[in-house]
């Protein structure tokens, strides 16, 4: 597989869009990608073949879309490469679903929905005229496609849930639940029925998805395990252990290797608990 390259980002569409990765790859026909759990919504465009997605907790349903958003999640996308990837990547703050398809990240929380599919939709002729370029142009178009949806008049999501998005992820999960309410003004109760409306999980299940992506990092840069227990504010190794193997089905030193395995080599059947 060639190494993925992230292509700049168009200064418009700063804080909205985190990444733009187009990627092409050739695999074994039953080699699987894992789409791990972040802070971010996934927006993937296809070409050649759509994609084949579903959820390792449930591996036995899938889906096939050629273009999709998934929101936040607390276990591992299963993606069947069928041999062959070739598409697109864009990750996206929760500010940037809004703005670019009008709708809370929460939309689409633990799930795939096509783009076609959403309040603000990305029609298929959009689509078509896209994967009818050469795919040397298709990244910049692509964020052409996404400026010229952008407008003044999308509705943010309250300043509260803002500013506790920021203190749950800036703190990469280590925040108090208590600590977040206090600082926005409202109960712990209040804080938890407004975050899971927006953002579609729990104030603690995001900070668990911070964590593990910080921790995922860290292991990623080759950070001794122990270290990235510390760092990332496990108890200890076991407990970072416990936690790759629940949201990423492998453990830290499977993980850290590559993206791809065999679904036969995974835990299937686990099942998150996913607003915990």
């Amino acid at each position: 597989m060639a190494a993925l390259i992230d292509l700049p980002i168009h200064p418009a569409l700063a804080g909205l869009v985190v990444r733009c990765v187009p990627y092409r790859s050739t695999h074994r026909h039953d080699e699987v990608h894992l789409g791990l759990p972040s802070p971010y919504a996934t927006v993937i465009v296809a070409f050649d073949e759509p994609l084949d997605v579903g959820w390792l907790a449930d591996p036995h349903r899938h889906q096939r879309h050629w273009t999709s958003a998934s929101g936040l999640h607390s276990g591992p996308a299963l993606i069947r490469t069928n041999g062959y990837q070739h598409g697109i990547q864009l990750t996206l703050t929760p500010l940037g679903v809004r703005a670019l398809f009008g709708a809370p990240i929460g939309a689409f929380a633990n799930a795939v929905e096509g783009l076609a599919d959403l309040d603000r939709p990305l029609p298929d002729a959009q689509y078509q005229r896209l994967a009818e370029l050469p795919p040397s142009q298709r990244t910049g178009a692509l964020q052409q496609l996404l400026i010229d949806r952008l407008g003044n008049d999308f509705r943010r999501a309250r300043p509260e849930l803002e500013q506790a998005w920021r203190l749950v992820t800036r703190s990469r999960g280590t925040a108090p639940v208590a600590s977040v309410a206090a600082a926005v003004g409202w109960s712990r109760r209040q804080l938890h029925a407004q975050f899971l409306a927006e953002y579609g999980v729990s104030p603690k299940a995001a900070a668990r998805i911070a964590r593990f992506d910080h921790a995922r990092k860290l292991a990623d840069a080759a950070v001794p395990l122990a270290e990235v227990a510390a760092g990332a504010g496990f108890a200890d190794q076991a407990h970072l252990t416990r936690e790759f193997r629940s949201m990423a089905g492998r453990t830290p030193t499977q993980t850290r290797r590559t993206d791809y395995t065999f679904l036969q080599d995974l835990a299937v059947g686990q099942r998150a608990s996913w607003q915990t």
